[in-house]
């Protein structure tokens, strides 16, 4: 069965995507496959992803009553300014994680400066953090790691 992406794609159904999902949404293995039976039943060919993801939505409201504030976290996220509200809330996210983190910070490549988010120790290890920010869902920013 083909189901139809926010961008007007169609591909093959997959129930690993709402398995994860629902796992993101902090639900066991066995919840998760109880909520996808449900679900699953009520399922058309070229359904769109939104409609699954409220299907979803409403199936975690009846079993939980957290499921509406993990999706408020996500809306509030989304309000953030990218800096320096995001940023910070990443480098608290990994501070709590143990890392050491000095913000913004500026380093010498080979050719140019290059103005970073963040610098991360942790066990010897060294990282450097940028962030990205949308407040759009499904807005495309490339990822590359250099070494």
């Amino acid at each position: 069965m083909k189901v139809t992406k926010w961008n007007g794609e169609t591909q093959e159904y997959g129930p690993e995507k709402i398995l994860g999902t629902l796992e993101r949404y902090g639900v066991t293995r066995v919840e998760a496959e109880e909520m996808l039976d449900e679900i699953e039943s009520n399922l058309v060919p070229g359904i769109t992803t939104s409609s699954i993801l409220d299907m979803m939505h409403r199936e975690l409201d009846k079993r939980e009553k957290t499921g509406r504030l993990k999706r408020d976290l996500r809306s509030a996220l989304g309000m953030m300014r990218s800096a320096p509200d995001f940023e910070e809330y990443v480098r608290l996210l990994l501070a709590s994680e143990g890392y050491d983190v000095r913000p913004n910070a500026v380093i010498r490549g080979r050719c140019v400066k290059h103005e970073i988010d963040g610098v991360l120790e942790r066990d010897g290890e060294l990282v450097y953090l940028e962030t990205k920010h949308h407040r759009r869902r499904h807005s495309y920013t490339p990822f590359y790691v250099s070494l």
